[in-house]
């Protein structure tokens, strides 16, 4: 799969010479804007401080909840092939618009099994992410760094294989969130993203894998993932990128394409 190529608009140019900020495109009243000034540009970022480490206690195979924060749980799944003495890949996952964690991780746990994998899935406290909703990272944030700490206290994780994966909303979420913490990430997975949020690159630089509908109704393609691929290849990340024929969805056959990604 090879990166795709565009040509980019006065407007996408102004976007990418936006100091400190990695992607200008910012959802409001529905419609994408650019910064205008030092005041918008100073959007915190959504760092995480949680780190993969030992863990004190021992996984429960199959579906636990390792961190609640009522009304919201974050929701892990352990592959019946774990096995404590071995690291294990990791992805944390973000629900899209209105979704739930456990439709998230109903997206990758039919494979989990045959691919170790060990999948924890988040959803936003409001009907989306924080910085959709509200502007600024902040609640959700806080959320995921708890719930990572919680799973990765259970889970032996390998820290060169932990992975984050969203869903529309999601997707937009998990690329600024990898792009922060390239620490922490070495892969982002990003199906149908709407849009760039906020984000100042930090750590290694992550491996994305983009997939886009070219029938797409929610956003055009070549406002989203078109966009977002050129951006990232424009500033050296290596990128997958997969347009299928379909609208604003996740076809089978791409997830088990991201899950084989996951693997190289």
């Amino acid at each position: 799969m090879k990166p795709g190529t565009r040509t980019f608009t006065r407007r996408e140019l102004i976007g990418m010479g936006v100091a400190g900020v990695g992607a200008s495109l910012i959802p409001g009243c529905g419609q994408f804007h650019q910064p205008t000034g030092p005041a918008e540009q100073a959007l915190n970022d959504p760092i995480l401080f949680t780190r993969v480490a030992a863990p004190k206690n021992s996984a429960t195979k199959g579906t636990t909840i390792p961190y609640s924060d009522t009304p919201r749980d974050a929701v892990m799944y352990v592959p019946h092939t774990y096995q404590p003495s071995s690291a294990a890949p990791f992805v944390l996952m973000l629900d899209g618009e209105s979704s739930t964690a456990s439709a998230s991780l109903s997206l990758f746990q039919p494979y989990a099994d045959a691919n170790g994998l060990v999948l924890l899935a988040i959803e936003s406290a409001l009907p989306t992410w924080d910085i959709v909703e509200g502007g600024a990272y902040g609640p959700d944030i806080a959320f995921i760094n708890a719930a990572l700490a919680a799973a990765f206290n259970e889970v032996n994780v390998d820290p060169a294989r932990v992975s984050i994966e969203g869903f529309s909303d999601g997707a937009s979420y998990a690329l600024a969130v990898g792009l922060t913490n390239g620490a922490l990430f070495s892969r982002v997975i990003a199906f149908s993203p709407k849009f760039l949020a906020p984000y100042t690159p930090a750590g290694a630089k992550p491996k994305f894998f983009l997939s886009g509908g070219i029938s797409d109704t929610v956003i055009d393609i070549t406002d989203g993932t078109d966009f977002i691929n050129s951006t990232l290849v424009g500033r050296g990340y290596a990128v997958d990128y997969v347009r299928f024929n379909g609208v604003h969805e996740i076809p089978d056959a791409v997830v088990q394409q991201s899950i084989a990604w996951m693997a190289t």
